[in-house]
């Protein structure tokens, strides 16, 4: 199961390396760097999100541990309690982050952010990949853990609580930035 992961995430960073590394290079090379660079880059991201969806996929893998504990103490010890993987985790917290900063890239245009104002334009930016986000985190935990919805939203409490501060503070940055700036 852990080779499936490695190529999956392989996988997953040819497909950020192909999505945004081409429009990236073309302005990268415009003024004189390499695709080295770019691919270095795009390398030192995933690994940032990788580290980072560690983090949320412990979290979340930790409250399943301890509930296959309490129900394996309830039940018989001769029946089977189903099991959540490690990976299992990781995969559907991998695919949130992942859907989370494509939806960045992909719905900051130019047009958007005329339109707005720029840091205005960042803050509903960031509103709506928060939004992805967790509905992508409970929908791919849904599908790969075959657990109940509130289990799912319960296991991930830490992470969510994490998010919404993170994510509030850095809307609110931005947004409290556009009332006071003559740029944006």
């Amino acid at each position: 199961m852990a080779w499936i992961l490695i190529i999956a995430s392989y996988a997953i960073l040819l497909v950020c390396y192909i999505t945004f590394g081409k429009p990236i290079a073309e302005v990268l090379n415009a003024f004189g760097y390499s695709s080295d660079g770019v691919v270095i880059g795009i390398a030192i991201a995933f690994l940032i999100v990788t580290l980072w969806t560690l983090g949320e996929a412990r979290s979340q893998s930790k409250f399943f541990k301890k509930r296959e504990k309490v129900n394996a103490d309830l039940l018989n010890k001769d029946e089977q309690v189903g099991s959540i993987s490690f990976s299992q985790t990781f995969s559907a917290n991998l695919i949130a982050n992942v859907l989370g900063i494509a939806g960045w890239f992909f719905l900051l245009t130019d047009e958007f952010a005329i339109t707005n104002g720029l840091f205005l334009s960042l803050s509903i930016l960031v509103i709506v990949c928060l939004a992805i986000a967790t509905v992508a985190r409970i929908f791919s935990s849904k599908i790969m853990m075959n657990a109940k919805l509130g289990e799912i939203v319960w296991s991930l409490k830490y992470v969510l609580v994490e998010h919404f501060v993170i994510y509030g503070l850095l809307a609110w940055a931005f947004y409290s930035y556009s009332k006071f700036s003559t740029v944006g």
